[in-house]
């Protein structure tokens, strides 16, 4: 049976079209019929694919944690490799600190001779689309142990397999092509892994009550402050000239045990199809695991301010029309995969929220 749905693209309205044949996006005006952009083109299959098929029933499902939903990570590298980096959400902020390796490197001393230095070197911070992919992915594979009856109460809980090469890894986080090189997929995606998994994270909660003509940096009464390393061990045994050839040792992460609670014990289900269809996009990667995780708890009406959206977001723009803008983009993309969102992005002032179908179905 066809499938027809409308959607607004910019200020035209557009017919999509699912039969038998490949699927084609209608635009009025547009004699040919053509397809508006290779991107939508992908985004509207996936979304077929989607409606075909749950979430539950593909096996499809991620998870994420609830923090990590609400507070999110950078999307670019942070300019001037600061030691700490923040983003807060109203009485919530989420720290990073990049992990760290000692190396040693030859200097030449005041006598001539060459002398070995140690230095502490930062590995730099986890950032983009990769390390979010991989979030979503260690919670569906920690949250199929726990439907498995695989817990058995000890470290093993919250030991993951990373997979027998570095492909099969990356074909995992939906990203099927390999390309090697310094800006290769590759090295990227391993990269991104160490950092995300020698990282520091804070999750600090300011509980004091705002007073009339504070000092601005003045020192909150009371706060929450829950600090982990996201993980106690990772060993990978990858050759990156031999991406697909698989190892005689296995690859693996352990999570810490705080990370391993706070996964499972306030998880926020994602369906990963959509997650590998966005992954051009980490803001559009966040604006969809915050609109599933909002969509799971509004029961009414939610006016969100823009300007409390900046916030929570970043992105690094200053300007609060620039930011609306970027993030009614991602949205754009973001209801093709997950239609039953209903989201009005119109206003100058406020983000409204309907109650909307979870994109992943509620078990009863």
């Amino acid at each position: 049976m066809p499938i027809k749905r409308s959607m607004a693209i910019d200020e035209d309205r557009s017919v999509l079209v699912g039969d038998n044949e490949p699927s084609r996006i209608i635009v009025p005006g547009n004699e040919n019929g053509l397809v508006p952009s290779e991107k939508f083109q992908r985004l509207f299959d996936e979304a077929q694919a989607m409606e075909r098929e749950d979430a539950w029933q593909s096996g499809e499902v991620g998870f994420l944690s609830r923090a990590s939903v609400q507070v999110t990570l950078p999307y670019r590298a942070p300019k001037g490799a600061p030691p700490v980096w923040t983003r807060t959400s109203g009485n919530i902020s989420l720290m990073i600190q990049p992990g760290y390796f000692t190396q040693q490197r030859s200097e030449r001393a005041t006598n001539g001779r060459q002398k070995l230095v140690s230095e502490t070197v930062s590995l730099g911070y986890p950032y983009g689309s990769y390390p979010r992919l991989m979030l979503a992915w260690i919670g569906k594979e920690i949250m199929a142990k726990k439907k498995r009856g695989e817990f058995t109460g000890t470290v093993e809980d919250r030991r993951i397999s990373l997979g027998n090469s570095l492909s099969e890894f990356m074909y995992n986080l939906g990203i099927p092509m390999a390309t090697g090189g310094k800006r290769g997929t590759m090295t990227l995606v391993r990269q991104q892994m160490i950092r995300l998994f020698s990282a520091t994270i804070a999750i600090v909660q300011n509980k004091s009550v705002p007073v009339p003509n504070q000092a601005p940096n003045h020192e909150p009464l009371s706060i929450d402050r829950v600090g982990y390393l996201l993980a106690d061990q990772l060993s990978t045994w990858w050759d990156p000239m031999q991406p697909g050839q698989g190892s005689m040792f296995e690859s693996f992460v352990v999570l810490s045990e705080p990370f391993f609670n706070e996964l499972v014990n306030r998880p926020v289900p994602v369906d990963m199809r959509a997650l590998k269809a966005l992954k051009q996009s980490p803001f559009a990667l966040d604006v969809y695991s915050w609109l599933t995780y909002r969509f799971f708890t509004i029961q009414r009406r939610t006016e969100i301010p823009w300007e409390a959206l900046q916030m929570q977001f970043g992105t690094e723009t200053e300007s609060e029309r620039k930011f609306r803008a970027l993030f009614r983009k991602a949205l754009k993309d973001v209801l093709v995969v997950y239609p039953g969102a209903k989201v009005d992005a119109d206003s100058s002032k406020a983000l409204i929220l309907q109650p909307s179908r979870t994109s992943v179905r509620k078990l009863s």
